[in-house]
């Protein structure tokens, strides 16, 4: 019953208040703060295509991040403003990469790793989703492992591409990414 709580929270985004710099025409800072703690959030342009990555600025010694209820706030804070993002630029591509997490190797391929996963239940609900201007498409990477010749997968892609985009995406293209359809 804890897990399905637990879940139940990483559903719907809350507002955050936030600070915004343009860092340069293809760079935008978002900045907020949690229990103390500052977060950035870059979305930089690269070829056409956005981006969005986010970090903690100077954390004091000692400040845990492993709690739940953080990891709650933080994915909350980033998925509203990123939908803010939207809002304010409109872009026809925004890339998200979802590392492993520690001792999460040798993904199969058939899920979302865990930091994917946990991302997919906010993005899932954002408003630009849900009003169907926008979707999602998850990409997971794989690799060969040298020794054994069997797919290692790991990195999760999630684009959020405005609907209808029949573009060049790269990732369609490279036989190094499989398309993924989260449940």
């Amino acid at each position: 019953m804890k897990y399905i709580k637990l879940f139940e929270l990483f559903e719907t985004p809350q507002k955050v208040e936030f600070q915004f710099k343009k860092l340069s025409n293809n760079q935008y800072g978002y900045y907020f703060t949690l229990k103390d703690i500052e977060f950035g959030i870059y979305f930089d342009k690269f070829n056409g295509i956005w981006d969005r990555s986010y970090f903690r600025i100077n954390t004091p010694v000692g400040k845990s991040l492993k709690s739940y209820d953080m990891a709650n706030k933080i994915v909350s804070s980033v998925t509203y403003i990123t939908n803010e993002f939207f809002k304010k630029f409109k872009p026809t591509i925004l890339g998200i990469i979802h590392i492993p997490m520690e001792n999460e190797n040798n993904l199969d391929g058939t899920k979302l790793n865990k930091r994917a996963f946990i991302n997919y239940k906010y993005l899932k609900n954002l408003p630009i989703i849900k009003s169907g201007k926008y979707e999602l498409r998850y990409y997971n990477k794989w690799r060969i492992d040298p020794n054994t010749s069997e797919k290692i997968y790991g990195v999760s892609i999630c684009l959020i591409v405005i609907k209808g985009f029949n573009g060049y995406i790269k990732l369609e293209h490279d036989q190094n990414y499989e398309r993924f359809y989260p449940q």
